[in-house]
């Protein structure tokens, strides 16, 4: 660069005979930046200004560019700056929650930001963005909403290194969501779904589904963490949580990396460890719900689900009732439709890897053992309709 790293201009003020000077540094391919008031009368002080200003880490950069550029990374595993700069610093993103981002960002911000200059981005531009996704666009204002704090996300991160001078999307208000009304079974219900003289007709002898569901039931473990199980895992009275299972990803860290030990009814200790004793496989690396096409792999979540869902028909719930049914603290319901909000866990490390909300700390099953929970819903009037529920859950096992 033969030039100095910037350019002087004088202007003048409102004022008579006063002027202040601008710059305009340039950015990696020499071209000139927009120019800013560095407040300073004479054009010495102007230079020192601006040499300050590089010294201390500004850097002109990236006045041209696209969004499409800025985002050629973004959210890819293993490439992705900000992700890196994340886990480096003790934040938790699971490769889940990355692939979801991306799916937004290529299906979404990039078909209609990805030939905009980032500086150029305009709040009224994402503003208009997210409504016309509302009026026009097959989505719920949860996804768009989710559209929009991937956006977030970015243009905040642009704005930390500099590449823009305000994050645009800072002052942009989600759509008013409408969540599904959301009901427990009732007490009957999960007597006839879970009582153990049920199982042939409501689970057709398939002690294993019946177990899988009955373990998210009393633990409020979620469909991954279940499915992730190993045999050596499972003890005598409770279960430890160490991993989950992602259908893209496989094994992985629980959500959150909440990993945690649960307590289990002892009867429930005893369908398990059957369940393992008529496995094919029993290393202790082996999972406790193997896949039949593969050992390395435990079954999928439509084996999972399928049985559940004939099982609500056969106790007289229809699948218009069952989507808008919650299934007390059952973390299969995690990943399925009528999952919502209400499984968000509150901050508190004591509380992380719950995606329950209920707090039960000192309930007795039948052997009057004090269980230890830490299970916590947002809504209150959700803890009064689950604690009678859990109760009976374990009054059964």
């Amino acid at each position: 660069m033969a030039h100095k790293p910037f350019h002087l201009q004088r202007r003048p003020t409102t004022k008579k005979n006063k002027y202040i000077y601008y710059v305009q540094f340039y950015d990696e391919v020499e071209k000139r930046c927009t120019a800013i008031s560095s407040g300073q009368t004479s054009k010495a002080a102007a230079e020192r200004w601006a040499i300050d200003r590089l010294k201390k880490g500004f850097l002109p950069l990236n006045s041209h560019l696209t969004f499409d550029r800025y985002a050629s990374k973004w959210w890819i595993w293993g490439e992705c700056a900000y992700i890196k700069g994340k886990l480096a610093r003790g934040a938790f993103i699971s490769k889940g929650y990355a692939a979801t981002e991306r799916s937004y960002l290529l299906n979404h911000l990039i078909p209609h930001f990805g030939h905009h200059r980032i500086a150029n981005i305009t709040p009224l531009m994402v503003d208009q963005f997210i409504l016309d996704l509302y009026d026009h666009a097959a989505l719920s204002p949860t996804t768009i909403n989710n559209i929009l704090k991937c956006l977030k996300v970015m243009m905040r991160e642009a704005e930390r290194l500099q590449y823009i001078p305000i994050d645009p999307t800072r002052n942009i208000v989600a759509l008013k969501e409408k969540p599904r009304e959301r009901t427990f079974l009732s007490l009957d219900e999960v007597e006839m779904l879970f009582a153990p003289k049920t199982v042939p007709l409501v689970w057709d002898e398939r002690w294993n589904h019946y177990t899988f569901n009955l373990i998210a039931a009393t633990t409020g473990m979620r469909m991954g963490e279940i499915q992730g199980l190993q045999v050596q895992h499972v003890q005598d009275n409770y279960i430890e949580i160490v991993q989950s299972w992602a259908r893209r990803h496989g094994l992985k860290e629980p959500k959150w990396n909440s990993t945690r030990t649960v307590p289990i009814p002892t009867k429930v200790s005893t369908l398990v460890k059957r369940i393992i004793d008529d496995l094919p496989y029993r290393e202790l690396d082996d999972f406790v719900f193997q896949s039949r096409s593969s050992r390395d792999k435990p079954i999928n979540n439509r084996v999972i689900l399928d049985p559940l869902y004939k099982a609500f028909r056969k106790i007289g719930i229809s699948e218009n009732e069952r989507e808008g049914t919650l299934l007390f603290t059952l973390g299969v319901i995690s990943s399925t439709p009528y999952a919502g909000e209400e499984y968000r866990m509150q901050s508190s490390k004591e509380s992380r890897g719950t995606n329950l909300s209920v707090c039960w700390n000192t309930i007795r099953d039948s052997n009057s053992t004090i269980i230890e929970k830490s299970y916590r819903f947002k809504k209150k009037s959700y803890r009064r309709e689950l604690c009678p529920i859990l109760l009976t859950l374990w009054e059964i096992y």
